[in-house]
């Protein structure tokens, strides 16, 4: 019966995954240009896949990680276009300042950022990093708007 299951989920993952891929190609490629150069980006993160990792001491330290992997859709909050992905380390002097690596997976690649951000203050910039595909000589900068205590805006520059 165990297998059963096994197999039964991996198919359905399969086939969701086979039409994942069939429709968002598609919506990113109507939703995500925030401009007619293509250089700015418009999006929205739904901040829902946050863990939080506490290393010792217990509470608010150095080294405390947080590890996220969110849906990131477009300016209209409608449509999914992608994913954010990423960690923030606590790095001292504040328990809401972080170090951050970031990775927005798109249909056409990915922008990859990084910065230190004090999460007790609105808006956060960082640097864009790089990329891949479409974004493979990305330069720039991310800013990062909290609208709501589940939702970002954010705002990708490219040069």
């Amino acid at each position: 019966m165990r297998k059963k299951i096994i197999i039964f989920t991996g198919t359905l993952s399969a086939l969701a995954l086979l039409i994942g891929l069939a429709v968002f190609p598609t919506v990113q490629a109507t939703a995500v240009d925030d401009d007619r150069s293509g250089k700015n980006l418009q999006l929205v993160i739904r901040t829902t896949g946050r863990t939080p990792v506490d290393l010792p001491p217990t509470g608010a330290s150095a080294g405390d990680k947080v590890v996220f992997d969110n849906p990131l859709y477009d300016r209209m909050n409608t449509n999914q276009v992608g994913a954010s992905k990423g960690v923030c380390e606590q790095i001292g002097g504040s328990e809401s300042v972080y170090h951050c690596v970031v990775t927005f997976v798109l249909a056409d690649g990915q922008i990859t950022g990084q910065g230190v951000a004090d999460f007790a203050q609105t808006p956060q910039t960082v640097a864009v990093t790089g990329g891949t595909g479409k974004y493979k000589r990305a330069q720039g900068q991310v800013t990062f708007t909290e609208t709501s205590p589940t939702t970002d805006e954010i705002r990708v520059e490219l040069k």
